[in-house]
């Protein structure tokens, strides 16, 4: 069943007249994954660190103050504005290309300008909508630019299931979408380092959750190559629905070895076919970066914790 939950997520935003940290009040989430992914219409991701929050970090959470809209037509930005006086802005951008990346996934890449500074380490993520629609929350795909030929653009992953998702997937090239500053602080890999001290790296994705995964993989951040084993483990319903298939074997050149798991085929869900692989005997040298559907996450969290991985040794990108 999923639950609804009230909280603020807070990030930096780009402004033309300098950079500030702005807070965003957001409006009620519903949730049922885990890890921020491709695949939110409203927030739903986010409000599991609600959810696993202590009672003293739930309160704080919750406290925020709803949020007002106001417009301004000389710069064609809109202002959320939260009641204690921060704010932060939507800004125009358009798409450069869009297309089917699975059976029920969109490959949608934006033209964003100056807003791409922001986004400096996988696994973070902007809002996005599409005229009046309620903003939803998207994991970037693409990894941080690394030269001038990548300034400005960003890719979602985004599944169409209803709401600002289903609206974003049918957009074609040219229109315009308005989105948020990069929000997040991403993954924090650097607990992962060295790699000679965390030899074993352990990725697990569904659906729209390989989102982030991409983006962390492509970076270069795991640096696999100085790694013994890095494996990711990725679920979907059928082949048709796994997006990305066509960057496996990419993938395994860079040292990522990739194992799609398929429900369709009988064989369970990824929980099931890493615990039917043997798992992880002991926690020593082991990472893991999780991102997806929320009963493998906590079934692949057990798991890990109950062999001895260390709780900060287990990473999400909220």
């Amino acid at each position: 069943m999923a639950s609804t939950v009230n909280f603020l997520a807070a990030s930096r935003r780009w402004n033309p007249r300098g950079s500030r940290v702005a807070k965003v009040a957001n409006a009620t989430a519903r949730t049922s994954s885990f890890g921020l992914t491709g695949s939110s219409v409203t927030t739903p991701q986010l409000s599991q660190k609600f959810c696993s929050a202590p009672k003293s970090e739930q309160l704080r959470l919750s406290s925020g103050a709803s949020a007002r809209t106001s417009f301004s037509a000389r710069n064609r930005r809109v202002k959320v504005l939260a009641s204690w006086g921060k704010d932060v802005e939507w800004f125009e951008a358009s798409v450069s290309e869009i297309s089917k990346a699975s059976s029920m996934i969109w490959n949608l890449k934006l033209d964003v300008g100056p807003i791409s500074e922001g986004y400096t380490k996988p696994g973070q993520f902007v809002q996005a909508k599409v005229g009046d629609s309620k903003p939803g929350f998207f994991a970037i795909a693409s990894p941080p630019a690394r030269d001038n030929n990548d300034y400005g653009k960003l890719q979602l992953l985004v599944k169409a299931q209803g709401g600002t998702a289903e609206l974003l997937c049918k957009l074609s090239p040219g229109e315009k979408v308005e989105v948020s500053p990069v929000m997040g602080k991403g993954f924090p890999v650097e607990r992962l380092q060295p790699p000679s001290e965390f030899p074993t790296v352990l990725l697990f994705a569904t659906g729209s959750g390989i989102s982030p995964v991409k983006a962390l993989i492509e970076s270069g951040a795991l640096e696999p190559s100085k790694r013994s084993n890095v494996t990711l483990y990725f679920g979907a319903s059928d082949k048709e629905a796994m997006a990305c298939k066509e960057l496996f074997e990419g993938w395994a050149k860079m040292g990522v070895s990739v194992v799609p798991v398929l429900s369709s085929d009988g064989k369970g869900y990824v929980q099931d076919v890493f615990a039917s692989s043997g798992g992880v005997s002991s926690g020593q040298g082991v990472g893991a970066v999780l991102c997806g559907q929320k009963e493998m996450a906590t079934a692949i969290r057990q798991s890990l914790t109950a062999a001895g991985v260390p709780e900060d040794c287990i990473l999400t990108n909220f």
